[in-house]
């Protein structure tokens, strides 16, 4: 009698502590649980609280001129104080610095600003070249410089085709050959050609800028070899 007594106590002692245990185990399993969640729930609410921070600034003509001229001042200095900056140039470092920018949030993919530095302040490019040109001299060398720019001009549109036909360009569909057509008219006139072929054309913006950025690091590490 003793001894069932006995057992049994044991028994019942042994039934409270697993009790406890699996109390406690859930308790503290329900916390963790508790602080998983605020802890998302506050990460949430930050990225969120960012995202609409941003959305209203890339909203914002203002930011994102300002923006612009920020990293072009900031290429500008890169290529005149650093081997990295002259290796590639202020175009093209403005290029990679705006690339970053964009692709993590700080600037917007497509914005008004763009439309209006392409289609206002790029054309106004040509006469800003032409106030410092020295008239007398082009009329002098205009003869050998016009075969040179005829046979240039030839071999580009030339070079085009064949590569076109080797590279289709498959993975942009209809715009391919749009985007080849631009490629070809800025080696032949220059980034500014570019853009009102790419215009006149109906390229799509995002487009436009991969095409031009991916054309700036190849002719970089063209002339860097």
């Amino acid at each position: 009698s003793f001894h069932s007594s006995n057992n049994a106590f044991f028994s019942i002692s042994n039934n409270i502590g697993v009790n406890n245990i699996k109390t406690r185990g859930s308790t503290a399993s329900s916390s963790s649980s508790s602080s998983t969640s605020s802890t998302t729930s506050l990460f949430s609410m930050s990225s969120a609280a960012s995202s609409s921070i941003l959305s209203s600034l890339h909203a914002d003509n203002s930011f994102v001129l300002s923006a612009l001229l920020v990293v072009s001042a900031c290429g500008i200095s890169m290529e005149q104080k650093t081997t990295f900056g002259k290796a590639l140039s202020a175009p093209l470092v403005t290029m990679l610095i705006s690339l970053i920018l964009a692709n993590i949030g700080v600037m917007p993919f497509n914005s008004p600003v763009y439309k209006l530095v392409n289609k206002v302040l790029v054309p106004l490019a040509v006469p800003l070249f032409l106030f410092d040109s020295d008239l007398q001299r082009v009329l002098r060398e205009t003869g050998s410089l016009l075969v040179a720019f005829a046979v240039g001009a030839l071999s580009t549109v030339i070079g085009t085709i064949a590569a076109f036909s080797i590279v289709p360009l498959k993975s942009l569909g209809e715009e391919g050959w749009k985007v080849a057509c631009a490629l070809a008219s800025r080696h032949i006139g220059g980034a500014i050609n570019f853009v009102a072929v790419a215009d006149t054309l109906n390229i799509d913006g995002s487009i436009v800028s991969a095409a031009i950025a991916a054309d700036n690091v190849v002719v970089a590490l063209y002339f860097a070899f």
